[in-house]
């Protein structure tokens, strides 16, 4: 160790006089020793600190600095640690920092890992910790953040160690920006009827489709009156029947299990003079609704009728003495044409209803729809 404090900034023992000059250099320029220190002292500018000038002054590396903060009523006392940089803030409360190798002492005198958790107050809150704190000075694991914290906000529970999760009942429209909720953040499954604003009514998505917005429209409703209701099941394509099972009860009955339907094409037209012709429809039993239809297969030029055009077999009559010219008889087999044995048939013209003679056999044939209900 250096047994003087100072290093004279002039060596007197040569000279055989000494001026008022050079004593004041004497003096003036004396340094401290290179392990010796001094105090320096400045005032912030504004709340911006001055930091000592250590590139044109190295020695004073050695010193001690005092800032004082007349804007904050405080002072620091820094000393000088080259391989450690401190964040100095600004005392204006702009939140503006200096990085500068003057360290707090009162920072600087703490050996890592020697502050315990037993040693901070329980009044540490996040306004207390500094905004530079960078990730890899946090320390890891469990124990830095506890497990038994939880967030002040009553809509958030849970806690650092455990996860976090939003209350019932708090996500409202006004808390959800447009757009904000990606699909990936919601699981499948997790939106249910019930989480929907049914304010107004029931509302369905009519069309959704991209960059525009989604169409909403008020699905049919259903209004049921009976007692004690029995679906007896959802499949689609049924309907329903009602007072079909025990009193006051209601069930579902497959569409097509109401009835069958049976269509006879092509049934050839007797010729004149010939009495019937007979044809099996299989419905099994005697249909209850029967349609006979005159089916045009080629185009007739007399009557303008055309390839598909279908005329009710009622309407035909003789043109002899204007009776019916068809009848028909159904019964659990067959159905049965029958034909009056002379005169010619007249039909009303397509277009104009003047009665034109027509030669059936040629352009048409017979059509038979029945219907038997179950």
């Amino acid at each position: 160790m250096n047994s003087n404090d100072f290093i004279a900034g002039l060596d007197p023992t040569a000279l055989l006089n000494i001026t008022g000059a050079q004593l004041a250099q004497l003096v003036t320029s004396a340094t401290p020793s290179s392990d010796r220190g001094l105090v320096l002292v400045t005032q912030d500018s504004n709340g911006v600190p001055v930091l000592p000038d250590t590139t044109d002054y190295p020695r004073i590396e050695n010193y001690l600095w005092l800032r004082l903060s007349p804007l904050s009523s405080s002072f620091t006392l820094c000393a000088w640690n080259s391989l450690q940089n401190y964040n100095m803030g600004y005392s204006n409360g702009s939140g503006q920092t200096v990085s500068t190798n003057w360290n707090p002492v009162s920072i600087g005198s703490i050996p890592a890992g020697t502050v315990q958790n037993f040693q901070l107050a329980g009044g540490i809150t996040y306004d207390k910790l500094a905004g530079n704190i960078p990730t890899s000075a946090l320390a890891s694991g469990s124990t830095f953040l506890t497990t038994a914290s939880s967030p002040a906000v009553t809509d958030i529970a849970g806690s650092f160690g455990g996860g976090f999760t939003i209350q019932p009942l708090v996500v409202t429209t006004g808390k959800i920006a447009v757009g904000g909720v990606a699909t990936n953040n919601i699981a499948a499954g997790a939106v249910t009827l019930a989480k929907f604003d049914t304010t107004g009514g029931i509302y369905q998505l009519l069309s959704n489709s991209a960059n525009s917005t989604p169409a909403w429209q008020t699905p049919p409703q259903v209004y049921t009156g009976l007692a004690n209701p029995n679906a007896g099941g959802t499949n689609d394509g049924q309907l329903v029947a009602v007072n079909s099972g025990a009193a006051g009860t209601f069930k579902y009955v497959a569409a097509n299990s109401m009835y069958t339907k049976a269509v006879v094409d092509n049934i050839a037209i007797p010729s004149s003079g010939s009495y019937s012709v007979s044809t099996a429809h299989g419905l099994g039993a005697i249909p209850q609704m029967v349609r006979v239809v005159l089916h045009c297969t080629t185009n007739d030029t007399n009557t303008a009728y055309v390839v598909g055009d279908e005329i009710e077999l009622s309407n035909i009559t003789n043109s002899s003495n204007q009776v019916a010219t068809f009848s028909w008889i159904v019964n659990a087999t067959n159905v049965v044409l029958q034909r009056y044995s002379t005169g010619t048939v007249t039909l009303l013209k397509k277009g104009t209803g003047a009665g034109t003679t027509v030669s059936l056999e040629s352009n048409f044939v017979v059509k038979f729809y029945a219907i038997l209900f179950s």
